[in-house]
Parts: structure tokens; sequence; C-alpha cells
């Protein structure tokens, strides 16, 4: 759950401050978002801010696994490993007009009325990862299609990988250990995964890729969650199950320090139909068309 939490990035504006409001409130900018142009928002006495992004290179991080449980052959105590890719998309608003020359190439900053602790005004943090090339194929196109991995001992699985047909997870599952408030006791909970995963052998490289056919629920399937359940169909064609138990602790500083290293050149947002877009205006939006609640500079 640790990494899930730290891989989301959410923008909301708390109403509780709506009370203060201030007599010398500026004046709302107008907000542009055309097809084939980058997002901007134009102010009467000049002012000019642009959606920019930058793009940072992207990273694979090694997720072992152990294999606990295995209705289907019967071989636990494997040793796995994932390898699962993702690249970050920093969206900001930059200042490209501006009467004080310095700040022009600069993130535009934000703060509430009542406090001066300005923040970069950051209309999207997005993580891409093999999901997104379903939900968002233009913005995710140069991202990791595909998570891997590798076993030192394959006959945990219900036939040979490389060898077709191939195997086939009808149902991937990735749950958290977490407190029924009910009950009082623990229990697993689910947090996402997929429908329909071919398990596809790279023989070059003594691989498999896991490839998703079918629905596809959260970022990347290794990066969440506590433990894996396979939902499969053994060599009778009776459904079995196989358990994995992943170790995040690489991951996540991997991930940590990546996040901490995205490239310093924004380039031009063009506005598409990626999907993004929308979400990008309407946090844009919350903070430039509401000058009584918050301070742009």
């Amino acid at each position: 759950m640790k990494i899930f939490i730290f891989l989301s990035a959410f923008l909301s504006a708390n109403s509780g401050f709506a009370e203060f409001i201030v007599d010398d409130q500026p004046e709302k900018p107008t907000i542009i978002a055309e097809k084939g142009k980058p997002p901007m928002a134009i102010w009467k006495n000049g002012r000019e801010a642009t959606g920019m992004f930058r793009i940072n290179d992207a990273v694979f991080v090694d997720i072992p696994a152990t294999v606990y449980e295995n209705s289907c052959t019967g071989f636990t105590g494997v040793k796995c490993n994932f390898r699962s890719g993702i690249r970050a998309h920093h969206i900001a608003m930059i200042w490209t007009k501006h009467e004080d020359a310095k700040r022009v190439g600069q993130i535009l900053k934000w703060s509430f009325k009542n406090n001066n602790d300005p923040k970069d005004l950051l209309p999207g943090d997005f993580f891409f990862g093999p999901a997104d090339h379903i939900r968002y194929p233009e913005a995710a196109k140069d991202s990791p299609k595909f998570d891997t991995m590798t076993c030192d001992d394959y006959r945990f699985l219900p036939s040979d990988p490389f060898m077709a047909p191939y195997n086939r997870i009808k149902r991937w599952e990735t749950e958290i250990m977490d407190t029924n408030p009910e009950t009082g006791m623990p229990e697993n909970r689910s947090t996402g995964g997929a429908l329909d995963v071919e398990l596809f052998p790279d023989s070059t490289k003594n691989l498999l890729e896991v490839r998703v056919r079918g629905v596809f629920v959260g970022r990347n399937l290794m990066l969440q969650g506590d433990i894996v359940s396979w939902t499969m169909a053994d060599k009778n064609k009776q459904i079995c199950q196989i358990g994995l138990k992943p170790d995040f602790a690489t991951a996540i500083a991997a991930l940590q320090k990546y996040s901490t290293t995205l490239p310093n050149k924004f380039v031009p947002y063009v506005f598409s139909d990626d999907g993004l877009m929308p979400e990008i205006i309407n946090n844009m939006k919350s903070f430039l068309e509401n000058p009584n609640l918050f301070r742009v500079e």
C-alpha cells in the first residue's frame, strides 16, 4: 500500500478556507484549451502562463517475489523477479509573460490567501505504466509496455512457459492486509489487478512478458498490494490458484530517488485526446479561477 500511496498525486482545494475573503482580489484569467495547442492562462494585465511538461526517462524496478501457495502444481518456495517500468510526466504552469522578467520561465507559485507559503502550481503528476497504454495510448506511447518476470524454477506454472499454448492467468489480483473495521480482524482487501493476463515468452532473454489482454485495474500489476493471487487452469483444465508475496523494499527506494531526478527542461504540453487534459484543465481552474481563495504569483 505504501508504494501505491507514494505513486499517487492529488490536488484538492480545501473548502474550509472559503471564509477568507480579501478585498484586493485580482482578476480571473482566461483559460484557453484548444486541441493541438498547450493550455494557457491569460490575464488582462499582460501576464501569461503556459502548460508545460517534462518527461523523465523510464525507470525499471525489480520486485522479488516468492511463491507461497500453489494448488496448480504444488510447487512453492520458488523465487521470481518482476521487473516493472514506469515513466514520469510532470506537468506545470510556467510563466511565459510577466512584468517581472525574472519570473519568465519559472513555475507559477500558489498559496492560500491567509498564509505566505507558496508552492509550485502543478496541475498534474503522472506516472505511466503498462496499464496506461490502454487508457492513454498517446500520452503513454513512450512508456514501458509490459512488466517482465523471471523465476528460478518454472515448474510451479501449470505448463512449460516457453512452449505454446502459453500460460494464461484468468484473474490477477493484488491485495493488502487491512483491518476490518467491523470485526477488528486483519483481512486481505483487493487493490487492483487484471483479467486475462498472458505470460508471453521471450526465449532469447529467458523471461516472460506479462501481457494484459483484458480489463486492467491500477497502474502496474506488481506495484501495489502485499500479496498477489493468480487464478489459472491446471493441466486438467480445473481452476487453481497461485499466491506470491512480493518484497517492495528495493523498488520503493528506487522510485523515491526517481521522483527527485526529473529533468529541468520544460516543453509545451500539446492539448490532445489523451484523456488527461480535462483533469489538468480542471486543476488549473481550481487555482486560477478562485482569486478569493488562492494567491498566484
